[in-house]
């Protein structure tokens, strides 16, 4: 079975509901706490918080569970809070579709038989908030242009020497891609966690035994995520998102979804890359066809643009329109002469419109 691309939606999340709001909890888990920071709210980091959570062990996944005391869940009140740590690996065979108003119930329906709590189903969509929540879209694209993607993405990353921002490239067996800002960092606002790995190659590796599980007639073989992630009630603020409820941030549109994605890479986005194309035969070319050449490919490998992009802009400032015919019928026949066909037209053409179904326009 071929796995389709998706649409965003939630991959995970931290999911917080006051004690008092539950009808009941087994008071076991009372032995698994920690302290929030007052002023922010965060827990410490996500690997120690693990190690204090109660783990739940299912097939090819685990569930966590803590409770957080002295929350600020008002702007004057704190309160003791329920965690769960809410992956979509919960959703079992329905993974790769996400976290959904959809499918919630389902996460709901897993979680009240470990009888670790009780509240119906309204309570915990309604009364339980979202912070850590990691955003995320899938598509399906081939080994090449997923690399050649990341080279233009290293290429057109902020450089900065700042801690916890700029981006870091990984390229291992089970393990390739690139990530800008770091998840537990308090520069989530200027410089926003997001990563693009290869997901075919992690379900292989790191996630096999849960791929064998719940997903081993589905082709992931070619499977890369964008993912994103929105680090508390200030951070959903900024995106204009105030209801940070289960049902609040399940119900936003594939649109606010979307914008989250591309706002937070194109945070980190800028600059130009290198030239290294060359034309097929330069030495049968006159100085101006080189020159026009060289324009051409500087714009599709520079700027990413397509061919149809780049001689549309060379020849919107000629308002004479046969002087624009001729120049016209000259730029076609250097690119086809010179440059269709190429590495270079393949892989921008490939490129762009991978990036762009990832909501990414560059």
């Amino acid at each position: 079975m071929k796995e389709q691309t998706s649409k965003p939606s939630v991959d995970s999340t931290k999911y917080r509901i006051e004690l008092k709001k539950l009808d009941s909890y087994d008071k076991s888990l009372l032995d698994r706490w920690t302290y929030a920071n007052v002023d922010s709210s965060e827990l410490e980091n996500e690997s120690t918080w693990k190690i204090r959570a109660k783990r739940i062990e299912m097939e090819g996944y685990s569930i966590h569970l803590l409770i957080e005391k002295n929350v600020k869940v008002t702007q004057d009140k704190t309160a003791d809070c329920l965690i769960i740590l809410m992956k979509s690996k919960i959703l079992e065979n329905g993974y790769l579709k996400g976290i959904t108003l959809d499918n919630a119930e389902v996460i709901y329906n897993r979680l009240i038989p470990l009888n670790l709590f009780k509240c119906s189903l309204e309570t915990f969509l309604s009364e339980g908030c979202l912070t850590d929540t990691d955003f995320k879209i899938d598509r399906v694209i081939d080994m090449e242009t997923f690399d050649y993607s990341i080279k233009i993405l290293k290429e057109l990353s902020r450089i900065t020497k700042i801690k916890d921002q700029g981006f870091t490239h990984y390229n291992e067996k089970n393990n390739k891609g690139i990530e800008w800002g770091k998840r537990e960092s308090s520069a989530y606002m200027t410089s926003p966690y997001i990563k693009m790995y290869h997901k075919g190659l992690e379900l292989k590796g790191k996630s096999k035994d849960f791929k064998d599980a719940h997903l081993g007639n589905v082709d992931t073989n070619n499977l890369v995520r964008l993912e994103a992630t929105v680090k508390n009630k200030t951070h959903y603020k900024k995106f204009g998102i105030i209801d940070t409820s289960l049902k609040g941030v399940l119900s936003l549109s594939q649109d606010d979804l979307m914008n989250i994605i591309t706002k937070s890479l194109q945070s980190h986005l800028t600059g130009t890359t290198v030239i290294k194309t060359k034309a097929k035969n330069p030495n049968k070319m006159s100085p101006t066809e080189i020159i026009i050449c060289q324009s051409l490919i500087g714009m599709m490998e520079g700027a990413n643009m397509t061919y149809e992009g780049v001689k549309d802009f060379m020849l919107s400032p000629i308002h004479d329109r046969k002087e624009k015919s001729r120049k016209k019928k000259l730029i076609e026949r250097i690119y086809l002469t010179q440059i269709k066909g190429e590495d270079l037209d393949k892989k921008v053409i490939q490129m762009n419109g991978f990036l762009r179904t990832m909501g990414v326009a560059i």
